[in-house]
């Protein structure tokens, strides 16, 4: 029997069965759809930006399995489904290749890097808060000022990721995982989106007042001049019905709190989180900022984390479900830091635990001058008053 398929001929013995010209033809047109596949994802490196050489191994032993199928005489079945399962990893590629090489494939960008030099979008995005907020206190250090006052916020970064993330399409480069190119590209579209000024004036006393500001994401679009199709994929990706994609992307699948905490460095004034609260001025927002993070983390709704505004109702909650711990005590990542400055057994500071190591609590807390700043206490410190535990 001769088999024809393109330009590839292939001759074979006919043994018997139209069973058996059944599977070899079957098993032949999965091997030349395998093949072509192949061909078609010498792309898929970008998926994410990992060795050639895995992805020939992965493709190296599906193919095995595809040839066996076409050219073995015994156990034809069990090759046969070896083949259809190599075939379905093959589409299965295909398919994640197709979505990396779009705006959403910021969606597979979760976990950790593969390598020193590669970011997911989590790390690129604490690096690039770090980054901002450190140039922010150096700033305004450089003032000799009685009080510096701050307000605004930076635009939230599910916009500036999709604005990123279209950016990169446009550009023929993955959003799954970044170089360093890449990070220095999301910089670029961080600092065009967000700005800050410093004004100082007195009225008694010095005074600097430190404004965040943010343009929107169509605005960026716009100065990117993006086509009024890229537009309308922006403007589907910031949809409501994206919120909890973006979700998984920014601070992870589960509740990871003081993830969700570390991306909200270098925020000022409090709004988002006390107009979320419900207050239509600005109030004391620690607690406001606690809270938030919490609903943001799904424990409000389970019920693991009371919603306050207010530093002692929020740990006599913890207390009353024998949920507080007092020090000594090594907090969990995670845990809520109850302080107490004026060591009269009342708190009046929150924050959220990020790691505890060598004796060292690592948190970070939102009204910190009037800021969401990390901070770091030795494990003995009197000013803690104790941790809310949910885990």
């Amino acid at each position: 029997m001769e088999i024809k398929y393109g330009s590839r001929d292939i001759k074979t013995k006919n043994e018997g069965t139209g069973d058996k010209k059944s599977n070899i033809s079957g098993a032949f047109r999965a091997y030349s759809y395998a093949r072509n596949s192949i061909n078609q994802l010498g792309s898929i490196a970008r998926i994410n930006n990992t060795s050639k050489s895995a992805e020939d191994e992965l493709f190296s032993k599906a193919m095995k399995a595809v040839r066996r199928a076409l050219f073995s005489k015994r156990k034809k079945w069990i090759y046969a489904l070896a083949a259809l399962l190599a075939l379905f990893l093959l589409i299965l590629f295909s398919t994640l290749a197709y979505i990396a090489s779009t705006p959403y494939g910021v969606f597979l960008s979760e976990g950790q890097s593969s390598g020193e030099g590669r970011y997911t979008m989590r790390e690129a995005v604490r690096i690039i808060n770090y980054e901002y907020n450190a140039e922010i206190d150096t700033l305004l250090e450089k003032y000799s000022v009685d009080e510096t006052i701050k307000s605004g916020s930076c635009a939230p970064w599910r916009e500036v990721l999709a604005v990123f993330s279209v950016l990169r399409s446009k550009d023929n480069q993955s959003t799954v995982l970044l170089n360093r190119d890449g990070l220095d590209r999301l910089r670029e579209v961080f600092r065009l989106i967000n700005f800050y000024e410093v004004a100082e004036y007195e009225e008694g006393e010095i005074k600097a007042e430190l404004i965040l500001g943010h343009i929107s994401a169509f605005d960026a679009g716009r100065a990117y001049s993006f086509s009024d199709s890229e537009m309308l994929l922006l403007e589907e990706m910031l949809g409501d019905d994206m919120k909890s994609a973006w979700s998984a992307v920014l601070y992870g699948s589960g509740e990871d709190i003081a993830v969700i905490a570390l991306n909200e460095l270098g925020n000022a004034g409090g709004q988002t989180y006390w107009s979320w609260y419900g207050f239509e001025s600005r109030v004391e927002w620690c607690a406001c900022f606690v809270s938030w993070c919490a609903d943001q983390a799904g424990l409000i709704d389970e019920k693991l984390v009371p919603k306050f505004d207010n530093c002692a109702s929020g740990a006599a909650w913890f207390k009353s479900h024998d949920m507080f711990e007092h020090p000594p005590y090594t907090p969990n990542e995670g845990d809520i830091v109850f302080f107490d400055w004026e060591g009269d057994g009342i708190s009046d500071h929150v924050g959220i635990v990020t790691s505890s190591e060598n004796g060292i609590i690592s948190t970070v807390e939102g009204n910190s001058a009037d800021m969401v700043r990390q901070g770091s206490y030795n494990a003995d410190d009197k000013c803690i008053f104790g941790y809310g535990v949910y885990a």
